[in-house]
């Protein structure tokens, strides 16, 4: 059987039967696909509700506010903390952080090196260096200031070992580093 309609779309000798069988066999899979898709957009829509307007429980979009809130008290509470510490840390470099002490014996007829010599030195490298001395008559103790990292009088082999000692000491160059870092990032935020 011949048909018009075919023969002008050039598939004269397609059966008609045959065509109209494959156009309901595409039909029949684009109405399936459609009636998936239509599920699968109910779901979402479900999952839209439940996140969006909520359930018995709360929203997403209440849970981020809530979520929001918090994380700003957090870096609020956070630069305050810096902020103490920066205090702190500016207290802490008058403070005596650089300690050495270096044992002697300062006379040789007593042993078990009871003499010695305490160097005490803040960030700035002021301070002191002291010098004990043990002998049978008694206990001397010497101090010298030391201003800048300068001593205010010469030192002994002991008491200039136990201030190089202490010179070496830096304690707060990890601080100082940290808190350059933090105050980097808190300058992003």
């Amino acid at each position: 059987m011949n048909s018009e309609v075919l023969n002008k779309l050039g598939l004269g000798s397609v059966d008609p039967f045959i065509f109209i069988a494959i156009l309901l066999g595409i039909i029949l899979v684009l109405v399936l696909w459609n009636v998936l898709q239509s599920i699968k957009i109910k779901n979402i829509e479900e999952n839209y509700e439940t996140f969006f307007v909520g359930n018995e429980e709360t929203s997403l979009s209440e849970s981020m506010e809530h979520c929001f809130e918090r994380m700003g008290f957090l870096i609020k509470t956070n630069r305050e903390r810096n902020r103490l510490c920066e205090e702190l840390f500016q207290g802490i470099g008058k403070c005596y952080q650089k300690t050495a002490i270096v044992k002697y014996d300062a006379l040789h007829e007593m042993g078990g090196q009871l003499s010695f010599a305490l160097a005490m030195l803040n960030h700035e490298n002021c301070g002191y260096v002291f010098n004990v001395v043990n002998s049978n008559q008694g206990c001397y103790v010497y101090a010298k200031s030391i201003v800048n990292g300068v001593s205010e009088g010469p030192l002994s082999e002991e008491e200039e070992e136990a201030f190089g000692r202490a010179m070496e000491q830096d304690h707060l160059k990890k601080y100082e580093t940290l808190m350059r870092k933090q105050k980097k990032q808190d300058g992003e935020m």
